[in-house]
């Protein structure tokens, strides 16, 4: 077993988009591990009470941030809630020494939409590539280049609370006896980024490559749940439902997202009873995203259950604020003319 730094220059925190690059993660977890260093990186059953406050509070504790980007990693970048966009965010508050990885074939250029904010920042910090065939040479660099403690000879850090000293330790252990990464998985995180690149303009193409991760890593939720929205815009309904189901089963964690997309799907087949099951679900792990209220309005409206339709939308007008779609507020007006006066 590696005992932890007892330099705190040579403690890292990992900041990683699951889907896009969790096999990655773990290779550079490991490999600075068997260089002594100090590593912490999330995993998923960190409960989701504390989840918050233990991320915040390694990333103040260490010296080094490593964010590992891949095409797929920015997608949620838009989002001000979402995790990973607030652990880069924290760590560029503090000065930690940020430290882009580029795997998978990233490119700032195509980032460039979603990287907002003080986010836009990484593009001019230096960066790493890491291709998957000198990977070995690039942590070589990483160490020699990128983590010099003169890096970080002006970082103050801030000791990991007592209370959440034990619980970081079992963290750190549960990760390190996790078994290496296989080829397969490796190569199936690059299908996989490669098909979301060509997402949006060749969604055959896009099928293909989900399938190739699929094969080469069965168990892979993200795929199934990405190829099952390329077989939506291809109006393969019945494809993108088994899609979608396959990801829940797999990985119920992908939630109300994903119910979402399959109620998505089952409307467009005209079977509102099966969407409106999907969007409630939805919105019973999530009652703030404004669009599965819209889709479960739009459900009950083709059932002309017109009072709960008017329900969704108005509900849905108010979480969405100024985005929301001019299609609901005509439909609303719609509907306020039908109801008899009081």
């Amino acid at each position: 077993m590696v005992k932890p730094a007892a330099d705190p220059n040579k403690s890292v925190f990992i900041s990683y988009r699951r889907k896009a690059s969790w096999a990655y993660a773990r290779l550079v977890f490991n490999a600075l591990r068997a260089g002594g260093y100090d590593v912490f990186m999330d995993i998923e059953n960190i409960d989701a009470g504390e989840f918050g406050k233990i991320i915040l509070n390694q990333i103040a504790a260490r010296a080094h941030f490593l964010v590992l980007l891949a095409p797929a990693t920015v997608e949620r970048f838009d989002d001000g809630d979402d995790w990973m966009r607030r652990e880069i965010e924290h760590a560029l508050m503090l000065e930690r020494n940020v430290v882009p990885i580029l795997v998978n074939e990233f490119n700032f250029r195509e980032a460039k939409p979603y990287l907002t904010g003080e986010l836009e920042k990484l593009k001019d910090l230096n960066a790493l590539k890491a291709p998957d065939d000198y990977f070995d040479e690039a942590m070589t660099r990483l160490v020699k280049r990128f983590l010099k403690d003169s890096a970080v000879e002006d970082v103050t850090l801030k000791p990991t609370p007592q209370r959440q000293r034990a619980r970081v330790r079992r963290i750190i252990a549960e990760v390190a006896s996790k078994p290496v990464p296989t080829e397969n998985q490796l190569t199936a995180e690059q299908h996989f980024n490669r098909a979301y690149r060509k997402h949006k303009r060749d969604v055959e193409a896009a099928i293909v490559g989900y399938t190739e991760a699929i094969k080469l890593r069965p168990d892979y939720a993200e795929a199934y749940s990405y190829r099952g929205s390329a077989n939506y815009r291809k109006h393969e309904y019945d494809a993108a439902i088994a899609d979608y189901t396959q990801a829940l089963e797999l990985n119920p964690e992908l939630g109300s997202i994903t119910y979402g997309f399959r109620g998505n799907a089952h409307k467009a087949k005209g079977e509102h009873e099966a969407a409106i099951t999907d969007y409630t679900r939805a919105i019973e792990l999530d009652a703030e995203n404004p669009n599965e209220y819209w889709g479960r309005g739009d459900a009950y409206y083709d059932l002309k259950r017109y009072d709960d339709a008017l329900k969704d939308y108005r509900r849905y007008i108010k979480l969405a604020g100024d985005k929301a779609n001019a299609k609901v507020i005509r439909r609303i007006a719609g509907l306020e003319r039908r109801r008899p006066a009081s």
